[in-house]
C-alpha cells in the first residue's frame, strides 16, 4: 500500500525535528502536482513556529537521505504549504509486473501475525415472517462487499444471518395461516389482536404450501397443532425462500444462519440474565424484569428485558445474550453489525452493553463492536417513487427489485452512495445501456479489454517475455498504470471508514483511465515490442476490473 508506505516515510522524517506525533492527511492531488500530496508542512508550522514551505524543506532533504526512499518516489516537491510525491516509474513497472504474476493476491494484505484476527459481519436478519424486502436490499449489497473487502486486508471473516425465529411474531404468523385456511382462530381457543397478524398475498402461499404437507383435514390439524408449530412451518418455508433469493438471484451467501432459538439451548439466555442481575443492571417493576438504560447513558426510558406476561424474554434480552455468544463462545475479535437508521435506539443500547462486558470482564477487553446505520432507499421512475406491481401487496418485494433492474445495477446503484444518506435509486438509469449509466461503462471497459485480448489468443505467451513497460511512456499509459496502483489503499481506507462508496468511484475512475488509453494507444497497429508491452498492461487492467467487480457483486462482460 503506498500511502501506508510514505505516510511511515513522512512519520520517520518528522520525529527528526520533532518529537511530538502529528496526525496529517495523504491526498491524491490534481495530476500537474504529482502522484501523492501531503499537508504535513501546514500541519507542523504552529508547533514549530516556522513556515509550512520552511518545514517542508526541512523534510524533503530528510526524506531524499532515507533508505530506500527513491527506490518508490522519484521527486518530491514544496508547493504552497505541501508536499508533492511522484511515483518512481521503475518501481511503478515493477508493480505492474506483480500483478500480472500473483493475480488477485497481489491485493491482498500478508498479515503479520499467523493467526487472522476474526470478524464477523452480520446483516441483512431480517425479519422469517415474510420475504426480503426492498428496505433489506441496501444492508444485503453493501454487508456483502463490506465483508469481502475485509478478507482481502488480512481478516477471517464470517458472514452472518441471524434468524429471529421465536417469540409472539411466530404465534401470529401461525395465526395468519390459519386464517389463510378459511378457520376462525378463535374457534381453538387461540387468542390474537387483528392489528397484529400479518397480511398479504404471500400469507396466501405459504398456506398452500404447507397445506399440501400436511396429511388429513385442516381442522383436526388445528386442533393439534399450535399456532407456535404452524408459524414455525412458515417460517421455515419463508427461510428457505430468502436462502433462494439471496443466494440464486442476488449471489449473496452466508457462512451461517443463526437460529435465534439456539440461544436458549446454548445456555446463553441463562448467562446473560444471571451476569445482568449480578452486575445491578436491573431492577423488577410489575412483574417484569428492567435495565437501568435512563441511568446508565441518559436513555428516555428503562427497558424491558424480560415480560411479566409468562416471562417471554424481549428482542433486547435475546440480542444481549446472542451478542456474549459471538464474543464468548465464537470467540470473535470484531463484530460489526449493520442495522437500518430505524434501529438507532437499539444500536445505541447494545454499543454500552457491549462496553460493560469488556469493562466487566465478562468478553475480552479488546473485543471490537461496530454498529452500521444504513439509511432507506426510494425507487425512482421519470423523478417521482415508482409504483412498481407488487406481487405481495403492499410492498415491493427484494426479488422483485432485482428482477427488475439486474443483480449488476442493483449492487452498484446501492454502494455508490454513502450508507448515511438517503438513497433514490434511478430505475431509468439502472436499466438504460449507454454510457451514462455507469454500470454499463465499467463492463464495456472490461469487455473492450476481452475483445482485444482475443485477438492475440496466439501470441499470449510470447508478449508475456521480456516485456519492457519503460516504452509506456505515454501519459495515458502512466495514468493507467498508476490508476491500477491506487487499488490497495483504496480497499485499505474502506476496512478503516465502511466507506465502500469510494470503490465504486475507484471503478469508474479505472474505466475513464482504461478508455482513455485505449482511445490514444492504439495496440493493433502499435510496433511489436510497445504491443507487447501495452498487452501487458492489459492483463493487469483486467486483474484489477475483475477484483473490483468480484467485491461489487458485479458480473464480467465480455461481450457487449
Amino acid at each position: 500500500m503506498i500511502k501506508t508506505l510514505l505516510k511511515q516515510y513522512i512519520n520517520n522524517a518528522v520525529h527528526k525535528i520533532t518529537k511530538n506525533d502529528v496526525s496529517f492527511d495523504i491526498r491524491i492531488p490534481s495530476k500537474e502536482f504529482g502522484d501523492y500530496s501531503s499537508n504535513i508542512g501546514l500541519v507542523l508550522c504552529k508547533q514549530l513556529h516556522q513556515s509550512p514551505q520552511d518545514i517542508n524543506l526541512r523534510l524533503i532533504d530528510i526524506l531524499n537521505k532515507s533508505k530506500d526512499f527513491t527506490k518508490y518516489f522519484s521527486q518530491v516537491q514544496e508547493a504552497n504549504g505541501f508536499l508533492n510525491f511522484t511515483l518512481n516509474p521503475k518501481f511503478v513497472h515493477q508493480e505492474i509486473k506483480n500483478i500480472n504474476k500473483q493475480k488477485e493476491k497481489y491485493f491482498m494484505v500478508k498479515n503479520s501475525t499467523k493467526k487472522k484476527p476474526k470478524v464477523q459481519v452480520e446483516f441483512v436478519s431480517a425479519n422469517p415472517t415474510g420475504p426480503l424486502t426492498l428496505a433489506n436490499a441496501r444492508a444485503a449489497f453493501f454487508g456483502k462487499a463490506l465483508a469481502d473487502i475485509l478478507s482481502y486486508n488480512g481478516f477471517q471473516v464470517e458472514k452472518e444471518f441471524y434468524v429471529n425465529n421465536t417469540g409472539k411474531q411466530i404465534y401470529n404468523l401461525g395465526i395468519a395461516i390459519i386464517k389463510a385456511w378459511k378457520l376462525n382462530p378463535g374457534d381453538y381457543g387461540y387468542k390474537f389482536n387483528e392489528l397484529d397478524i400479518y397480511k398479504g398475498n404471500y400469507i396466501n402461499e405459504i398456506s398452500v404450501i404447507i397445506r399440501s404437507k400436511i396429511k388429513g383435514d385442516l381442522e383436526t390439524y388445528v386442533k393439534k397443532h399450535s399456532p407456535d408449530d404452524i408459524g414455525s412451518m412458515a417460517v421455515k418455508e419463508n427461510l428457505a425462500q430468502i436462502k433462494y433469493v439471496l443466494s440464486k438471484k442476488a449471489n449473496i451467501v452466508f457462512d451461517n444462519w443463526f437460529l435465534e432459538t439456539d440461544l436458549k439451548k446454548l445456555g446463553y439466555l441463562d448467562k446473560v440474565f444471571k451476569w445482568l442481575v449480578n452486575e445491578g443492571f436491573t431492577y423488577k417493576k410489575d412483574g417484569a424484569l428492567w435495565l437501568k438504560t435512563t441511568k446508565m447513558f441518559n436513555d428516555d426510558k428503562d427497558r424491558v428485558l424480560q415480560r411479566s406476561e409468562g416471562g417471554l424474554e424481549t428482542y433486547f434480552l435475546n440480542d444481549i445474550a446472542y451478542h456474549l455468544e459471538k464474543f464468548s463462545h465464537r470467540k470473535f475479535d470484531w463484530v460489526i453489525d449493520i442495522f437500518g437508521a430505524d434501529h438507532f435506539t437499539h444500536a445505541q443500547k447494545m454499543i454500552w452493553v457491549v462496553n460493560k462486558m469488556k469493562e466487566t470482564g465478562i468478553i475480552k477487553p479488546s473485543s471490537r463492536f461496530d454498529i452500521i446505520l444504513i439509511q432507506f432507499m426510494t425507487l425512482l421512475k421519470n423523478g417521482k417513487p415508482f409504483k412498481m406491481s407488487k406481487r405481495q401487496g403492499n410492498f415491493i418485494t427484494f426479488e422483485d427489485f432485482i428482477d427488475a433492474v439486474g443483480k449488476d445495477a442493483a449492487s452498484f446503484f446501492i454502494l455508490e452512495r454513502s450508507t448515511d444518506t438517503h438513497l433514490d435509486f434511478d430505475y431509468d438509469l439502472a436499466i438504460e445501456q449507454s454510457d451514462k449509466n455507469p454500470v454499463y461503462y465499467i463492463q464495456y471497459a472490461y469487455a473492450r479489454i476481452c475483445s482485444i485480448q482475443n485477438k492475440f489468443t496466439k501470441s499470449v505467451k510470447t508478449h508475456k517475455q521480456n516485456i519492457d513497460l519503460s516504452l509506456l511512456n505515454n501519459k495515458n499509459e502512466i495514468y493507467l498504470m498508476k490508476e491500477i496502483l491506487r487499488l490497495p489503499d483504496i480497499l485499505h481506507d474502506i476496512s478503516l471508514t465502511f466507506e465502500v462508496h469510494l470503490l465504486t468511484n475507484y471503478v469508474v475512475n479505472l474505466a475513464k483511465a482504461f478508455h482513455s488509453f485505449y482511445q490514444n494507444c492504439p495496440i493493433i497497429k502499435s510496433e511489436e515490442k510497445l504491443q507487447a508491452s501495452r498487452l501487458f498492461l492489459l492483463d493487469a487492467t483486467k486483474i484489477t476490473f475483475e477484483l473490483c467487480f468480484s467485491i461489487m457483486n458485479i458480473d464480467t462482460k465480455k461481450h457487449m
